[in-house]
């Protein structure tokens, strides 16, 4: 009976130092900007090519034909229907800014455009938001 028992020890021992150990990896979960942060202006008024227009969604937008920046102003909510507002800088399709919820906290998001004037973005957190340009 003891050769039985020792037999299992010595089995279980083996077995047991055969377990590979699971590498956790966490995933990144920073939101990444989708252009350079170089093309969002402090100071967009003193770009030579800053051009306004009232009957348009955007708020201003910079750079050549064909290659333009724009700004907006947005709001929203997210999953659980809290309300936030902001403004976010677009170029193409992709872009980023700042959002403040309704407890007045300012936090930064990336934008992506999903449909006409509809924007999904996020934060590093990982939370999603969805806007629409006012």
């Amino acid at each position: 009976m003891k050769k039985v028992l020792l037999i299992c020890s010595v089995m279980q021992l083996f077995l047991s130092s055969c377990r590979k150990e699971k590498l956790e990896t966490k995933p990144d979960v920073t939101p990444k900007p989708f252009y350079a942060p170089s093309t969002v202006l402090e100071e967009p008024e003193a770009e030579p090519t800053y051009h306004e227009d009232t009957a348009t969604q955007y708020e201003y937008r910079i750079g050549k034909s064909g290659d333009y920046t724009y700004n907006y102003d947005v709001i929203g909510e997210d999953k659980k229907g809290s309300k936030v507002s902001g403004n976010i800088t677009i170029k193409d399709k992709y872009g980023n800014g700042q959002l403040t919820n309704s407890d007045g906290k300012t936090f930064d998001v990336t934008a992506e455009w999903i449909g006409y004037g509809k924007l999904l973005t996020k934060d590093e957190k990982g939370n999603e938001y969805f806007l629409v340009a006012e």
